[in-house]
């Protein structure tokens, strides 16, 4: 079957939830090839996606970014993005069992709440530094320093304006 890789980036892009630099329908075409993303079709529409980025700084710790979860209209709401992302991590959890540390860390940047919904009922945590003293540190060394949300450094995360970009971890 070919798939719609360009329809998937317009649609991606039109939501503003996504940095479109490097946002390419080549490069997703690659991950999903490669293994690294999920997907749900109907017909050559690719009505889901998510994917997985890094492995993080300690190789035999390593850390994945949840990234670019998408559900397209119509699909929503229906527990395609919590299945798709439940699939992910299934798939990068059993490449790990080998490892000192049996599950990998999880996390994802995102300023959408239905992804924060996805994130709580898959038992992440929304980090600041109130509940993650070291989430800067942790950022530095996995070169995610620039990309930390504010509502992850900052004191009072709550007093922030809307919609603000937050950091969940597992």
């Amino acid at each position: 079957m070919n798939l719609n890789w360009n329809a998937l980036v317009a649609k991606m892009k039109v939501t503003g939830e996504f940095d479109p630099d490097g946002l390419e329908a080549d490069s997703l075409e690659h991950d999903y090839n490669e293994g690294r993303t999920v997907i749900r079709t109907y017909g050559s529409r690719i009505t889901a996606h998510a994917s997985v980025g890094g492995g993080g700084y300690f190789p035999w710790y390593p850390e994945y970014e949840i990234r670019r979860i998408y559900v397209a209209s119509g699909a929503n709401g229906k527990g395609k993005g919590r299945e798709i992302v439940t699939e992910l991590m299934e798939r990068f959890t059993r490449i790990e069992l080998g490892l000192p540390r049996k599950v990998p860390t999880f996390f994802l940047i995102s300023k959408n709440p239905a992804v924060w919904h996805i994130a709580k009922s898959l038992d992440f945590a929304a980090v600041t530094i109130h509940s993650m003293p070291y989430v800067v540190d942790w950022a530095n060394r996995g070169g995610l320093y620039y990309r930390l949300p504010e509502s992850a450094r900052c004191d009072e995360p709550w007093k922030l304006k809307e919609p603000q970009r937050w950091l969940y971890l597992k």
